[in-house]
C-alpha cells in the first residue's frame, strides 16, 4: 500500500513538473536520466531514491531562479547549454552520466559560478 501511495505522489510530482515545462511525462523523464518504464514501476526502495534524486534535482534548478527570466529558460540550461568545465556535456547529461554524482557535480559548479568562479 505505502508504495502505491509514494507511487502516486512521485507520478504527481513529474507530471505537474512536465506541465508547467509544456513538456511530454517523457521527455523530462529522459532528460532527468530515467527511464519512463522504470520510474515508478520499481521497489519502495527505488521508489524513495527516484523521488529523491527528482526533489534534488528541482532544488538544483531552483538555484538559478535568479539567473533566468522563467523555467522554460532554466530547462533549456539544462537541457541543451554546454559546459566546458564539466567536458563539454549538459547538465542533463552530467547527471545521466553520473547519476546522484552528477547533481552533486553540478550543486558544486553552480555555487562555484555564484561565488565568481571561472571555467
Amino acid at each position: 500500500m505505502q508504495k502505491t501511495h509514494e507511487n502516486k505522489e512521485l507520478k504527481k510530482v513529474v507530471e505537474t513538473w512536465a506541465e508547467e515545462l509544456n513538456i511530454s511525462v517523457e521527455k523530462l523523464v529522459l532528460s532527468l536520466g530515467f527511464k519512463p518504464s522504470t520510474l515508478l514501476e520499481t521497489s519502495k526502495e527505488g521508489l524513495e531514491h527516484n523521488s529523491h534524486d527528482i526533489k534534488r534535482i528541482k532544488r538544483l534548478l531552483k538555484k538559478l531562479e535568479n539567473r533566468f527570466e522563467n523555467k522554460h529558460q532554466i530547462w533549456e540550461w539544462f537541457t541543451s547549454e554546454k559546459i566546458p568545465a564539466l567536458g563539454e556535456i549538459t547538465p542533463s547529461d552530467v547527471i545521466k552520466k553520473f547519476n546522484g554524482k552528477g547533481i552533486d557535480t553540478l550543486l558544486e559548479y553552480i555555487e562555484h559560478k555564484e561565488l565568481g568562479g571561472f571555467e
